[in-house]
């Protein structure tokens, strides 16, 4: 019998910044563009609050990845808002992500 415990998001989080979130670099081919735009970007944009910068830099480039994979208006409309909110982040690291992605759009 084995008792498994639900990740939080911090877990998720910080096990993310380690690999630059392995879901953009490993699983991107198994998910259709429907899944992305309803399930992972929503999630994905959530982490951008997160208290330690590097998730949320890795928010920024995870994000340049999936609004090419879905041609969900919400989604990707989510995704700019989510960019635009980063350039603002205290973070200059963060900043300059945001931009360049923004600006790679």
């Amino acid at each position: 019998f084995f008792f498994f415990k639900q990740k939080t998001a911090y877990e998720i989080s910080a096990c993310l910044v380690g690999s630059e979130m392995c879901i953009r670099d490993r699983y991107m081919g198994y998910l259709s563009g429907d899944f992305i735009a309803k399930n992972v970007i929503p999630n994905v944009c959530q982490m951008s609050k997160d208290k330690v910068p590097n998730v949320r830099m890795n928010v920024a480039k995870t994000l340049k990845v999936l609004m090419t994979k879905t041609k969900d208006k919400s989604a990707e409309e989510l995704g700019k808002r989510t960019l635009q909110l980063l350039l603002g982040d205290a973070d200059s690291d963060v900043k300059y992500v945001s931009k360049t992605v923004l600006d790679s759009l």
